[in-house]
Order: C-alpha cells, then structure tokens, then sequence
C-alpha cells in the first residue's frame, strides 16, 4: 500500500508538471521494448522502479516489462532475464551477483547492440566484474580505488583523468545544484539550455572506472561547503561497447523519505526518456520541454539562494565599530547585538507615541555579569540573508555560549531567541526587556506579561515566555527590569519567545508563546522561502555590487511589505543613546532622531520599497501596500489643506514671491499626494516643502504601472489616476500669450527650487492626464473628461533651450549644482512617467542628463536613493554605463560592514528609500516594459556580461526569464499562468510587441 501510494503523489506530480511544462514527445510507431531490471539495491528501489515504469509507459513511447531479483543472500541461478527481447535494459540493480549465465547473456545482449540505461546507484553494483565496469564506465563504492580506472572531473572547461591513488564514490549532502552541458551536439541533450537547476539530490563525486570509449554529456559542481569536492563531476553520459549504447546518469536518490524530489524534476524525467530512447534506437524523437531551464518546479531559485549564501554577513572577530544587524519581519524589528545576546529597542510597526508618530518599543537583552568588560576569545556571527537567521558563538576566558536569533516570518508578533550554555559553571542571566516603562500584568514561573502605561495611543502588550523558570522580582512598574533572572545550567538551552502585540486599548488578555523552537524555526523558515518564491530575481556577477544588491533584497523583506501601516524612512533601526551606549556609539553618530511621522506620502520608504516589489512581481506585498497608501478622504483632502482657492502670497527663501492663483475652484474630485508631514493650514500655513505636489507624478505611478503589470481588474489605479489628472485640471492655467498650460511657482522635487513651470511638475501633468484618458478609454468612462484630459497634455509645453530641456521656465543655465540639485526634476525625463519617453528627443535628453550629472560632481554629497532615481532613468534610456555608474555610487554610501544598508546623511539614516530603489536599477537593465513593448537586455553595463533574471513581470501578467553569456543573449522565455508565450535563443537584443497573450518579436 505504501508504495502504491508514493506511486500516486509522484506520478501524478508529474502529471501535473508534464502539463506544466508543455512536454510532449512524437508518437512511435512501434512501441520500444524496455526491460527494468531490479529487486535488490542500497536505495528505495520499491519505489524507484515504479515510478520510472511509469514515466516510460505513460511517454507514449515504450512497452515496459519488469525483471526482479530474488532478495538479497536468495537463490540467484534461475534469475537469467531474456535480455534478447528488449532493445534498452533499464538497470536499478545493486545487489548480490547474477549467475554466470546472466552475466554472459547480459553481455552478448550489449555487445550485439543492446541498449542499457545505468541509474544513480546500478554504477556501485559488481566491483569485481571487468566488462560490467567498461560498460558503465565510471563506478564508484564497494572498496574501489585506483586499480579500476582514474577519476574523471573537469577543471577549467576541459576533461581531466586523474590516476591519484585513493578511494572511489562519494558524495555529500542532498541539495539543489546546477547542472552545466559538456557536449551540446549529443541527440540526448541536444536543445537543452546550457545550464539548469537540478532539484534536491545526491551528486556523486570521486567516481572512477575504466571510461573507455566514454562521453561526458553533462557535470556539476560538488560545493565544498555542502561536503564535495569543490570540483565539476560528470553526472550524465554516453558508452559505447561493443554494438551496444549506454546512457549513464547519476541523477534521481530515492530513499526511505516520504518525498523523492530527485525523480519528480522534469529535467530528471526528460533526460531518463531521452537517454532510454537513445539506448534503445540510436536517436531521440522527443522534443525539449520549451521552458525546460525551469523544470525543476521552483528550483531555479536554488541559484538565488546561492547567492544570498555566498552574501552572508560574517564575522570572525569582535569589533565594537562594526554597525549592528539589522533584521526584522516587516511588522517588528531592529539591530541585534554584535554579542549575540537579543535587540536592545525593538521598532514594532504599529506602535505609536501619538497619532502620527511612531516610537521604538521594548526589547530583551540577556546579561551576563561574569562576562561584564571581557573582550571575546573566540568570535563569530554570522547573518543567513535566506532566512534572516543571527547565529553567534563567543568564547571568554570564563565561560562560552552560542545563541541564535530570528523574528518570527510566520508568527510577525514574535522574537525567537536561544541561548546554549557552553561553559562549565551556571550563567546567571539577566533579562534587560529595554528602557522603557511598563506596568505589570502578570506573571508565571515561566512567564512575564507587561502592558505600557495607560494614556499612550497604542497599548503595548508585552509577554516574554522561557523553557526555564523566569526569576522575576516585581512591583506594580518595572523601571528597568534588573530583576528577571534566568539560570542556564553547562549543556543547557534557554529557549525564550517575545511577543509584542499592539492594540488600541489597554485590556489585559491571554496570549500563550508557543514554546517549540523546532517549530518555530521551521515555519519561519518556510515561510521565508515562501517570500523569495514569490518574487522573480537577478543574478549578478561576483562582486560587490551583487553583495549590495543580494544584502538589499534581504532588508526590503526585512522591513517592508507588511498589509498595515507603511514603512518609515528608518523603519527598525533608529539608535537611541542607551543603545549606543551598549555598542559604544557615542560620539559616532546622531541618537535619538525619531522617525518621520506617517501621513500618506510616496517617494519614501513606502513608494520604494512598493515599486521594488512590484518590479520584483511580488504582486501580494505590492498590492497590501497600495491598499494602505490609498486613503481618499484625507488624499481629497490634502488638496485645499496644500493649496489655496484664489490667489495667494508666498514667501520662500525669505523672499516674497508673488500673488500666485492655484485653484480657481475646489475640486471635490481631485487628490493629492503629500510628501511627509502635512499640517492643517487652519493651525499654521503649510511650509513650502509640501508644495512638493508634482511628486503627485509618483504615486499615481505606482497605482498605474502596478495595475498595467498585473492586469488588476478592480479600479483603485483609475481612481488615483482620475483624481489625480482633476487635480492638476485644476492647477494648470491656460496662458494665451504662450498658447500653453502653465503652472504657479511650486517647490521642485529637488527641493531647492522654487519656481514657476517646474520640468518635473510638467512631465507629471503631461504623464498624469494622459494616461487617465487611456485608463478611461479602456474602460469607456468619462468620455468628455477624457477628452479634457488630453486637450490639456497636448498643450502642455516642456520647455528647452540650445539642446537642452530646462529645469524651469526661466532657468537660465546659470543655477549652480551641489548635492543633488535638480537630478530629481531630470529623472521624470524617464522614471517613473515612463509613458512619456516618446515625447522626448532623446539627443536633448542625453545631453540633459550628462550636464546635471557633472554638475552635482558626479553623485558628491547625494542620498542614494536619487543616485537610483537618476540611474532607473538612464537604464529607461538605454544609458547602460551611466546607469551603471550611478547606481555603484551606493556601494560608496551604506555603513562600511553593509550589516544594516545604512547611508548615513547629515543629521539623517536613510536605510528603505536607497536599498529598495538600488534593487530596482539592475532589473531595469534586463526588461523594460512600457506600454505594448517588452525589452529584454535594453541597458546592460560591461560589468554584467554574464547576466541571468527569471521570473520577471511585464505587462498584463506575462513573466520573462533571461539568459545572458559574454554579453550575448542565450535564451529568453515569455509565460503567463504557467503556459509559455514565446522563447527566443541566440539574439543579440529581445524586443517584442504584444496584443492580449500574442507575443511578436519586432
């Protein structure tokens, strides 16, 4: 029954895989005669032979019958298998030897011309059996050395036999790992991609044997680090002996586990088709899998993990200048300690000292008085960007421990945290819960429930669980905590879980910790494999700018993408002056800097870190986050609280400028997008800052492009774009003498400038009313608006001189640069309005764009997230190297051990804006789409020449993978819902145009 039932899962996963995958092969004739022989293995080979009669039978292809041994130590003389019946003999056999007649009918039946197919472990069968071994041609266990033949591996592309003495077969753990074509032209792997990603398995290493007469199809690398021998090993490959054709392949373990995923990959099952027809027949009628690189279900993704491994944050020895780790679940967050002993604060999303601002929450920190002062003897922490896992182990001259750390990605309330006495006397640990005030609630041998003070805005309950009994000595307030003991005896673990639940009022309740750490740890763990499946990715070359790319992608997990409450610009890393004063900051940095407050704003941490996961196609975390920026009382709102009916005086800079109209009317259907802050003009008159309105070009961005990618049927992009264009219907006027719309003196997105006709504030309008009338159109609304809406676009001018677009109307080319004055203004020559890109000449934009850059002197002084800004634009151009350039300014920027992506400018730490739009710039480089367009490789540095990206969205939900060598483009793949559109090989450049699902290469 068991088997039956592991014959079903598997089978019908490859049922559903082979539908997937679109795998289909041509019809024979006459079926293939192909004999499994089996019944005795080191493996599950119960289950294996069945499935692989399955995958045969079910191909169409060949009529299979079964040969099976008698048991181990049976009667082996009247096991003789009419081998002359079949043209290929499938061999899943490691067992006792066959009788002298098997043996020699065996190899007349392959020295006449019969084809055999070795499977995984049939190569450990028979050491001693001379011709079995030339027919496999490489072996491995069973006491084989350096009498059977050489090891075969390759090393710098080219084959190498090694006659080294020593001991053959080996391998080291299961894993996911890349397999790389040795011999393009073979009928069994022809048209195959020159790489793919294998799903878990064993990967045989140290295998050696006669090899005579031998073809190595394909190899992979066996990582040190997973216990190989950090060289390329053969896994597929052809024999020849005598008439007869082998197909060896190590590939596909199955064992005693309830999953056998080695076999369920569709790379496994076409290859074992393949090989067994070309055993049988000499050829291969089967055609490739067309998305066949990723056929490995999800397992394209191992090489995303690769590189989050091979970027982890290390460190081998203690220095108190390094920045603490930064991690966090997008709900609750912060810096863990250099020492491995918790989070000093810990920021929690939706904790607020008032209505609008939030403020840094308790944490837990263990102390140790016996290791008061002592520096470490023995250090390492290391930081797992796959599953935001600290690990630390410290050794003093008094006593050892390690710990390990995570905030929970399944249960976003709560910390984990262990810690593993190594020592040979107790540890007498202190639990600091943080210098904050709380109240008592209640209290347990095992457990502590706190509550904050009544009358704050946000109630703040706080319960911290152990395995071990807590030794808490409290009143009714808790000033510090000094008094919460735990005791951990040598050997032992104390395993503790903090939550920190937020609610609205200060109502006691009963909330248990769970108190498994296994399962914990192996939800959390899921659940951030989980995060990194649903979002597409880039690999990089080597170097430190994938390190900053990789380490960002982590922290945008980190600390955004949560439903609620939008990210701050310092989300989960504020350092307060006694968290300084634990990691001896003092002097070093600013403290105490509150985060900025939480109105509705767009180009901070919130409008970057949405558009990252929207370019990512993380389409669930975009959307929640659109959903929480989306507020249209208080976007209706902003209108009149910003800008006046009738005319108005401002001031700026000291300087009076003018009686200005903006809103000749109130428009009650218009919205705006604020910056931060917005105050109520009623209390005191709204500074200029938030002037910044034709930022209102960004928010209605990331509505429209979200809703373009994703093809969202409900409206909430339209309602943005249609609020939008009223408001600038709004403030636009018509100037008879220039025959165009102009504006009132607004504050330039560069945030220096105040002036009339902004170059931004057009763009914005001309992009915003334009492309509401196409959302209208498309949905056959407001038919005389839309016709308003263009009128209005078409006769609003950008206005240049001598070949170059100005900053403003009557700039006159003499405004001097520092920082980043007017880069932000210039990038709406690209990103985000990039609809508008046609309307521009592009020799006007080149030279546009080079003169504001050398006149910020080439990024000196910048904030990293306009580098990015400028950079999106220059990809969005085709401005490979200038995108490159700009976007390496970053590297340059963050915190030197690049532990938290902390840019540290002026008074401010700026962590969410720069790493998420540094995310955005590379997979900008490899697709572009807009409007029925789709580029592949459009603006591709030098520096990435060996460039890959998978699962990427372009419009109307298609996702596209590429493949680029040596700067030339291998492959690239079109699908939606699981069906591929269209694949293209060999082309310097991809670019195609679409209608509906209909991809055409232009």
């Amino acid at each position: 029954m068991k088997t039956q039932i592991c014959i079903s899962r598997c089978f019908g996963l490859f049922l559903t895989m082979m539908t997937f995958f679109s795998f289909t092969v041509v019809q024979a004739k006459e079926l293939v005669k192909v004999l499994i022989l089996t019944g005795q293995n080191n493996h599950n080979w119960q289950d294996s032979h069945l499935i692989l009669q399955k995958y045969l039978t079910d191909s169409g292809l060949f009529a299979v019958d079964l040969a099976i041994s008698p048991e181990a130590g049976g009667d082996m003389s009247a096991f003789c298998p009419k081998f002359a019946d079949y043209q290929a003999v499938v061999l899943d056999y490691n067992g006792d030897a066959w009788s002298d007649a098997t043996n020699k009918a065996f190899l007349d039946y392959v020295e006449k011309g019969g084809g055999v197919v070795v499977y995984h472990a049939a190569d450990n069968a028979f050491r001693n059996w001379k011709e079995y071994n030339e027919i496999i041609g490489l072996g491995g266990w069973e006491s084989r050395n350096e009498t059977d033949g050489p090891y075969v591996y390759f090393k710098d592309g080219k084959e190498v036999r090694d006659n080294t003495p020593g001991p053959g077969g080996s391998h080291g753990n299961q894993h996911n790992y890349v397999l790389k074509l040795r011999d393009k032209k073979h009928p069994i792997v022809k048209g195959l991609p020159d790489e793919w990603t294998h799903c878990q398995d064993e990967l045989y290493d140290r295998m050696r044997g006669p090899a005579k007469n031998m073809t190595v199809l394909a190899t992979a690398f066996s990582d040190k680090s997973e216990g190989g021998t950090g060289r390329d090993e053969p896994l597929l490959m052809v024999i020849h002996w005598g008439k007869g054709r082998i197909f060896h392949t190590m590939l596909g373990h199955v064992g005693k586990e309830a999953t056998h995923p080695a076999v369920e990959c569709t790379d496994f099952v076409v290859t074992f088709l393949r090989g067994t027809e070309w055993a049988a027949t000499g050829k291969v009628t089967q055609k490739v899998p067309s998305n066949f690189s990723q056929s490995s279900g999800n397992n394209v993704y191992t090489k995303l993990f690769a590189e989050l491994d091979k970027y982890a944050v290390v460190y081998d020895k203690y220095d108190d200048a390094n920045y603490p780790i930064l991690s966090g679940n997008a709900a609750m967050g912060g810096l863990m300690d250099p020492l491995g002993r918790g989070v000093y604060n810990i920021e929690v999303n939706d904790l607020y000292l008032n209505e609008k601002e939030r403020c840094f929450g308790p944490g837990m920190m263990l102390n140790v008085a016996q290791f008061a002062g002592l520096q470490p003897e023995e250090y390492r922490q290391s930081y797992d960007l796959g599953n935001g896992i600290l690990s630390t182990h410290i050794a003093y001259s008094t006593g050892a421990y390690n710990s390990e750390l995570f905030f929970s990605q399944d249960d976003k309330e709560l910390m984990v945290y262990t810690l593993t006495n190594l020592g040979k006397d107790d540890l007498l640990c202190n639990i600091d819960l943080g210098r904050y005030s709380l109240k008592f609630a209640g209290q347990s041998s095992s457990s502590l429930y706190l509550t904050s003070p009544d009358g704050s805005f946000s109630c703040l309950h706080y319960f911290l669980q152990s395995n071990m009994n807590l030794n808490a000595h409290v009143n009714a307030h808790l000033p510090y905590s000094q008094d919460v003991y735990v005791n951990v005896p040598p050997g032992e673990t104390v395993e503790l879980t903090l939550r920190l639940n937020v609610r609205s009022d200060n109502m006691p309740q009963a909330v248990a910790n769970p108190t498994d750490r296994t399962f914990l740890l192996k939800n959390h763990i899921n659940k951030w494999q989980e995060n990194w499946k649903s979002m597409g990715f880039v690999i990089l070359p080597e170097g430190e700018y994938a390190k900053t790319f990789y380490r960002s992608l982590h922290w945008l997990q980190c600390t955004a993408g949560l439903e609620r409450n939008l990210p701050g610009e310092q989300q989960f890393a504020t350092l307060t002056s006694n968290m300084a004063a634990a990691y001896n900051y003092h002097g070093k940095v600013r403290l105490n800097h509150s985060p900025w407050w939480q109105e509705p704003f767009t180009y901070g941490g919130a409008g970057w870190s949405m558009l990252a996961y929207t370019w990512f196609g993380d389409k669930t975390r975009a959307g929640n986050m659109l959903a929480g920026l989306y507020r249209p009382e208080v976007l209706k709102k902003n209108v009149t609280d910003m800008f006046p009916v009738g005319k108005y005086e401002f001031e700026y800079g000291g300087k009076k400028k003018g009686n200005f109209e903006y809103l000749s009317a109130d428009n009650g259907d218009a919205i705006a997008f604020a910056h931060e802050n917005l105050f109520d003009r009623s209390n005191h008159q709204v500074p200029p800052w938030d002037k910044q309105v034709h930022i209102q070009g960004f928010a209605p961005a990331m509505y429209y492009h979200y809703s373009r990618l994703y093809a969202e049927k409900e409206d909430t992009a339209y309602a943005v774009m249609r609020g939008s264009a009223r408001f600038w219907q709004s403030i636009l006027h018509w100037d008879a003498k220039q025959k165009s719309y102009t504006m009132a003196p607004l504050l330039s997105l560069t945030e220096d400038l105040f002036e009339a006709d902004l170059l931004d504030a057009l763009i914005a309008a001309k992009w915003v009313l334009t492309q509401a009338a196409v959302l209208a159109e498309q949905r056959n609304t407001d038919g005389d608006l839309r016709k308003q809406w263009l009128q209005i676009a078409q006769n609003i001018r950008i206005k240049d001189r001598n070949g170059v677009y100005l900053e403003f109307g009557g700039d006159d080319g003499s405004r001097a640069g520092a920082g980043y004055m007017g880069i932000r203004g210039y990038t709406y020559l690209g990103f985000p309005t990039l609809e508008t890109m046609k309307s521009f000449a592009a020799k006007k934009v080149n030279k546009s764009l080079d003169l504001c850059w050398e006149r910020n002197k080439k990024g000196e002084g910048m904030i990293t997230f306009i580098a990015n800004w400028f950079a999106l634009t220059d990809a969005y151009w085709g401005r490979a190297e200038e995108a490159y350039e700009k976007s390496s300014y970053c590297l340059t920027q963050t915190d030197p051990s690049s532990s938290a992506m902390c840019e540290q400018n002026g008074a401010l730490y700026y962590f969410l804006t720069g790493y998420a739009s540094f995310t955005m710039v590379p997979v900008s480089m490899v697709l572009q789409s807009v409007g029925n367009e789709i580029k592949v490789f459009p603006a591709v540095p030098k520096a990435f020449a060996d460039i890959e990206f998978y699962n990427l969205p372009a419009a109307t939900g298609i996702q596209v993978s590429g493949v680029m060598k040596g700067g030339k483009t291998q492959r690239v793949w079109f699908e939606k819902d699981g069906k591929q559109l269209l694949a293209v090989n060999d082309k310097e450049a991809v670019s195609v145009t679409f209608i509906g699902d209909k991809l055409v290469l232009k």
